[in-house]
């Protein structure tokens, strides 16, 4: 895959994600671009945006995206229990 970015950082790892909103670890990225994530979890969802409070993207067990965001934050929250997440956020 080719993309076209102004900036040269990325970041990613795994995280585990509550059931309180909270963000991606980011490290030094300003804007992120795109976002590959993997819900690790073999039962609940997390739930995903870039805009605090609309969380539109749905990730079930095991699924995968990728999604351009073009944001400063990503935020994600687990719907029942805690999920562990798999993710590679590439700057803009």
């Amino acid at each position: 895959i080719q993309i076209d970015q102004a900036g040269t950082d990325y970041s990613g790892g795994s995280q585990e994600i509550g059931t309180s909103q909270e963000t991606l670890g980011k490290g030094s990225i300003t804007t992120i671009g795109y976002v590959i994530i993997k819900n690790l979890d073999a039962t609940n969802l997390v739930q995903l945006g870039s805009v605090s409070g609309e969380l539109g993207i749905t990730l079930k067990a095991g699924e995968v995206a990728l999604f351009r965001v073009s944001a400063a934050q990503v935020y994600a929250q687990a719907n029942s229990a805690a999920c562990n997440v798999q993710y590679l956020l590439i700057e803009n």
